[in-house]
């Protein structure tokens, strides 16, 4: 915008642009962190041995003219839908559903009903969950059921000692695998609570610092957001409106939503970024092609491996290990304080609070 122009004189104009975002990184040294200590007990372990021993079953078909009984497998067609025929709208039908009688993670008191069944055969009945039942989508809750028996085969599932272990992974003892599951359901937690750590601290990071973010940059994540989301859903292209109107929502709150996590999204980069410049946090070609070469080990057939990364997998790789890099560095000079022993049931309930 011009604002004076004489001939023979200076010319003074405005001109309203937007700058790269600022960030001013607070404190990320020494973030009160509470942690916790993952125990996994022996009737956890055990639930995974039931779990193997079930996969590892031996399945032998029935003649159509026998019943169901005793541990058989049932495959049926099942539509399930909230008790009251006005409910019936709100049906959940799925097919050939495999049904272990006797399974001790199958709701208490299913298994009855489907016993002395035959193949053809259609039944009507109703459940009441138990109130504390994992599944909060049906705890309490009375459903009605329609199932159609399609197939019936006995099971005969192997007994839990050594030969097990072995069947399963070439584990030659059963005490050795109980402790490879100990031990691998400890790591499977201790990368969640690793991610819950990091946004704890994360959060506490932005708390402290200053951001300037352009709105034209927040609008542009957010888009690449919404564009993730139709992508992941396996959804059409379509503009927030179409989407506003397809699932019922309010345009203004899904941009308003869009927009947070957005911002969210700018502001972890740029202080991640600022981190690592200030504590000179890098990853080498070396690293980058010993993790690769790691990734195509796990590679069943090696018809399938590949010699090297391409380009665009490189920088994937190298931002990925960056990355961890920076989450070890901010957990390792964290003010940790061990709050407790956990169980795995109390980790999960951890893991879901979205606190």
């Amino acid at each position: 915008e011009v604002e004076k122009f004489k001939r023979n004189e200076t010319l003074v104009a405005k001109a309203n642009y937007e700058t790269a975002p600022v960030a001013e990184i607070g404190e990320y040294r020494n973030i009160p962190l509470e942690t916790y200590e993952i125990k996994v007990s022996d009737e956890e372990v055990d639930k995974e041995i039931q779990q193997i021993q079930s996969m590892l079953v031996k399945l032998q078909l029935k003649e159509e003219s026998e019943v169901s009984a005793g541990t058989d497998m049932l495959e049926v067609d099942i539509i399930t839908y909230p008790k009251g025929e006005d409910n019936k709208k709100e049906q959940f039908p799925k097919s050939n559903i495999r049904y272990f009688i006797g399974k001790p993670d199958n709701p208490p008191g299913m298994d009855v009903n489907f016993l002395g069944l035959r193949v053809g055969e259609e039944k009507h009945f109703e459940y009441t969950y138990p109130e504390d039942y994992a599944n909060r989508q049906f705890a309490g809750k009375t459903f009605q059921y329609e199932i159609n028996v399609q197939a019936i085969s006995s099971a005969t599932y192997p007994e839990i000692n050594d030969e097990l272990a072995i069947e399963w992974d070439g584990t030659q003892t059963l005490n050795e695998l109980k402790a490879k599951i100990a031990s691998n359901v400890q790591s499977y937690y201790a990368n969640y609570f690793r991610e819950k750590y990091t946004a704890i601290i994360l959060d506490k990071i932005i708390e402290n610092s200053h951001f300037e973010i352009p709105r034209s940059l927040i609008l542009t994540e957010a888009n690449n957001i919404f564009q993730d989301h139709l992508h992941r859903n396996n959804l059409p292209q379509m503009n927030l409106a179409e989407f506003a109107e397809k699932t019922g929502d309010d345009k203004e709150k899904i941009l308003e939503n869009l927009e947070k996590a957005a911002s969210r999204r700018i502001k972890n980069f740029l202080c991640l970024n600022s981190i690592s410049n200030k504590e000179n946090i890098s990853v080498s070609d070396e690293e980058v092609l010993e993790y690769f070469g790691k990734l195509q080990g796990e590679i069943e057939n090696p018809g399938q491996r590949q010699s090297e990364p391409g380009n665009e997998e490189k920088a994937r790789i190298s931002e990925n290990l960056q990355f961890k890099k920076i989450f070890d560095f901010l957990i390792d000079n964290s003010d940790k304080k061990l709050v407790k022993e956990i169980s795995v049931a109390e980790a999960n309930q951890i893991l879901s609070s979205k606190e």
